[in-house]
């Protein structure tokens, strides 16, 4: 008799659910050559701001969704032309878990999640207005708090291991290397958190482009330092990546491109003309603005 129960419940909840899905189906219609999975986010995005609205922090809401603004660094909730909200995956998580507490607690322990909100937000900083009202986080906090998820992420693989994978994303991004703060919270160059997320540099590059590209530049951008002329390796691989982006992007209008930024930035030519070719940082950020301009 239970478990006819137990059933009947699953049912009323899977047709509650498939009812609340079809409510908000017009403002996410299907868009060919999108996988189902981004229709369904869209879904997912209008019931959860929905929900906090109208059943769960009614005017609290806009205060919750600002505060996991600041602990995610999503960008911040936007409407669309249809009308539907465009909520980032992960705030939408935290607006779902409802804030800070439940946000941490899909990566660490209850314990840890305090401990990393001392570290990130001193007691200064994360303060309440009034009694009704959420905790106000600064806005270092996001970047504070993802340092501590990677690492931890990076430890449980083992020190040593976490190590090699740490000293293979500063090798190959050229940021300094992951530092601990005197309270004794992680802190690391936003690029990192990407690059050790994935386990490294090579895993990562793989992550986007074919595995035989990444070992190639690899090789190539590890030449004899005492090679002419001399190899900066981070150098060498943000300069293939950039190349290789540009290409995929623009194609045969990224070489025009590519040329305006050297004579631009005046890019040495040896670098330029080396065989893989080295930018300059300042000819990358040129290529990268003008990329983000749509050339």
């Amino acid at each position: 008799m239970l478990s006819h129960l137990w059933l009947i419940q699953l049912c009323i909840v899977a047709v509650l659910s498939n009812s609340e899905r079809e409510e908000f189906a017009f403002l996410c219609p299907v868009v060919k050559n999108l996988p189902p999975s981004v229709r369904e986010q869209c879904i997912e995005s209008q019931i959860v701001i929905r929900d906090c609205k109208e059943k769960k922090y009614g005017e609290n809401c806009a205060e919750l969704i600002k505060q996991c603004v600041t602990i995610t660094g999503a960008p911040p909730v936007t409407i669309g032309g249809s009308g539907q909200y465009r909520v980032a995956s992960s705030l939408r998580d935290c607006i779902k878990k409802g804030g800070y507490m439940g946000y941490c607690s899909n990566f660490t322990t209850h314990e840890n999640c305090i401990k990393w909100k001392d570290e990130c937000a001193p007691s200064e900083a994360a303060e309440k207005k009034d009694e009704n009202s959420l905790e106000v986080f600064p806005e270092t906090f996001s970047q504070c708090f993802k340092s501590q998820v990677v690492m931890q992420q990076c430890m449980n693989e083992g020190e040593e291991e976490c190590s090699k994978i740490e000293k293979e994303c500063v090798d190959a991004l050229g940021t300094p290397p992951v530092t601990t703060a005197a309270n004794g919270a992680y802190q690391m160059a936003a690029p990192l958190h990407r690059c050790i997320e994935n386990g490294g540099w090579m895993k990562m590059c793989s992550t986007w482009i074919n595995a035989t590209i990444c070992e190639r530049w690899k090789q190539e951008c590890s030449r004899d330092k005492d090679a002419e002329p001399p190899t900066n390796f981070s150098q060498c691989i943000q300069t293939q990546t950039v190349m290789l982006q540009c290409k995929l992007e623009f194609g045969d209008k990224c070489k025009a491109l590519q040329e305006e930024c050297v004579a631009a930035t005046y890019a040495p030519t040896a670098y330029v003309d080396a065989n893989p070719p080295i930018f300059t940082s300042e000819t990358i950020r040129c290529v990268q603005r003008k990329m983000a301009k749509g050339l």
